[in-house]
């Protein structure tokens, strides 16, 4: 998910609230044009989900910004992330919980025989 170039264009228009062009992400991406794939399609449409030209001209070309849609996306990629690291953590919780419940009754029994 880290490594998608769609979620990695998304983050830098955050950044860029001003709007950017399209060879600033260029840039940014470090892409050669024929690997921008799905993500060359989203900028040659004049509107998309995520991301809006302005109208506005930079030196470098049209300037484009996230959309609400965007935005909300980016949100959610959060949630996930933040749900993927409590998840690991509940995980290995679980497992030191199974393991003292395995461990515990041995050394209550344990303790029993010794006095």
């Amino acid at each position: 998910m880290c490594n998608s170039i769609f979620i990695k264009a998304l983050y830098f228009g955050q950044a860029k609230p001003n709007g950017f062009t399209k060879s600033e992400l260029e840039e940014h991406l470090g892409k050669k044009e024929c690997e921008w794939g799905p993500l060359q399609n989203e900028f040659e449409q004049r509107s998309t989900s995520a991301f809006n030209q302005s109208g506005h001209k930079k030196n470098e070309g049209e300037l484009f910004w996230l959309t609400k849609s965007g935005y909300m996306l980016l949100a959610e990629l959060d949630d996930v992330r933040q749900a993927r690291k409590e998840a690991k953590k509940a995980h290995w919780i679980a497992i030191v919980a199974i393991f003292a419940s395995v461990i515990v009754p041995f050394l209550i029994k344990l303790f029993e025989t010794k006095s």
